[in-house]
C-alpha cells in the first residue's frame, strides 16, 4: 500500500525538514487551498497505485481502489472533510484535530473584515505568524463545505481518532466531539 506525506501548498514549508521558509505562502493560505492540495495528492497517489498495483489486471480495471488520510491538527480536520466528498477515500486517522474550523476571536475577525492581517503564534515555530484576510474571505463563501459535523456525519468509512491527554494546542475535548458525530 502506497503512503505519502505532504505539506500543503499553502503551509509555508518547503522541504521534507519541516522548517517553516515561506511566510508569504502561510500569509495567503485558506482552507479551500488545503483541501485541494489534499485532493490532487490523493488522486496522484491512486493514479500511480493502479498503474503499479499487478493485481488490478486481475481484479479488472474497474475494481475500486480507496485511499486512507492520516491527519495531524488542522490537517486531520481537513482530512475529515476531504473523506466527506471523496468517495475514493476508504478510511480516515486523525491525530489531535480540531471538531470545527472558522474558529477565530471577534478582532481577528474585524481585522480581517478591514482587509488587514492578523498575527497568530505558532506553537511548532515558536514564531509570529501573519494570516491575511484570504483566509476569513473562503471560511465565509465556504462555511457549509467546512461544516465538520456534518462532514463526520455523513461519513460512512472507519474513522479513527487519537488525542493526547496533554496537548497544549487542540483541546482533548475536540476528540469526542468529532465522535459523537460520527456514525
Amino acid at each position: 500500500m502506497p503512503a505519502v506525506a505532504f505539506s500543503a501548498s499553502g503551509s509555508g514549508v518547503r522541504d521534507r525538514d519541516g522548517a517553516f521558509v515561506e511566510p508569504e505562502r502561510f500569509r495567503r493560505n485558506t482552507y479551500g487551498r488545503e483541501i485541494a492540495d489534499l485532493g490532487i495528492v490523493v488522486e496522484w497517489t491512486l493514479k500511480r497505485a493502479r498503474a503499479r498495483d499487478r493485481r488490478a489486471t486481475r481484479v479488472g480495471a474497474d475494481a475500486p481502489l480507496r485511499a486512507g488520510l492520516v491527519g495531524h491538527s488542522r490537517g486531520g480536520t481537513l482530512c475529515l472533510l476531504h473523506a466527506a466528498s471523496n468517495p475514493r477515500i476508504g478510511c480516515v486517522a486523525t491525530l489531535g484535530a480540531q471538531s470545527r474550523v472558522g474558529i477565530w476571536k471577534p478582532e481577528q475577525i474585524a481585522a480581517w473584515e478591514r482587509g488587514e492581517d492578523v498575527s497568530i503564534y505558532d506553537f511548532r515555530t515558536r514564531t509570529r505568524l501573519s494570516v491575511g484576510p484570504g483566509l476569513w474571505n473562503d471560511f465565509k463563501r465556504n462555511r457549509d463545505r467546512y461544516d465538520v459535523p456534518t462532514a463526520v456525519e455523513s461519513l460512512e468509512i472507519p474513522l479513527l481518532i487519537v488525542h493526547g491527554d496533554n496537548d497544549r494546542v487542540v483541546a482533548p475535548e475536540e476528540a469526542p466531539l468529532i465522535a459523537s458525530h460520527a456514525a
